[in-house]
């Protein structure tokens, strides 16, 4: 339990609560977020904005088209939840490009604390080109001075769909990704909690 999170207050009202210097500095709606409210307007230094998952899958089942959150404007990381987040056993999408490097070192670094404990697995594309391998090395490496431990794979994945089922498959309690796999991720979510087999176990930090 020394890695797990529990989230209190009113977080299981669909708020989002944006976390800054150990503050919480104000709530945002999910009404606010999905009309791409530009967050920066807010003088504040945002860490990250933490999300109610089933309540976005709610309020998404009750627009009468989708709306694509890859359109928001604010570059604040994600934190989608259900109840809990867990650090304990993390599986990390990694794409070979360089912005898909800077959003795992990012959340290593601002997550140190909670990675002590961690195991975490990267998954990292076979069709990676050989100038890209000392990049992916050297990720690989900086992975394994946060984390207790470290494992690395390649599979040739090439839909975000085939690591959520991944992550499911293998009890991951947190799958790190890019925003830009968002819409796609919560059509399929939304499209899998009409059989109720989402994974409700299962986070998910987009960077």
């Amino acid at each position: 339990m020394k890695n797990t999170l529990l989230l209190l207050d009113n977080l299981s009202q669909g708020r989002c609560i944006p976390i800054y210097k150990g503050k919480l500095p104000m709530d945002v709606t999910i009404e606010d977020f999905f009309r791409l409210m530009d967050i920066s307007r807010y003088e504040v230094d945002l860490k990250m904005i933490l999300m109610n998952l089933p309540h976005i899958i709610s309020w998404l089942k009750n627009k009468k088209n989708f709306l694509p959150l890859s359109e928001a404007k604010n570059q604040v990381p994600i934190i989608w939840y259900d109840q809990v987040i867990n650090f304990d056993k993390i599986l990390i999408h990694y794409d070979g490009s360089e912005n898909s490097a800077l959003i795992i070192h990012h959340f290593m670094e601002e997550m140190k604390e909670q990675l002590s404990n961690s195991s975490v697995t990267i998954i990292s594309p076979r069709s990676l080109p050989k100038y890209r391998l000392a990049d992916e090395q050297a990720l690989v490496k900086s992975i394994q001075e946060y984390a207790k431990e470290t494992s690395f794979i390649k599979l040739n994945f090439s839909k975000i769909g085939e690591f959520w089922s991944y992550a499911i498959k293998h009890d991951f309690k947190l799958l790190l990704t890019s925003k830009s796999y968002q819409d796609d991720l919560l059509k399929m979510m939304m499209h899998f909690d009409n059989q109720g087999i989402w994974g409700k176990r299962l986070s998910f930090y987009l960077g």
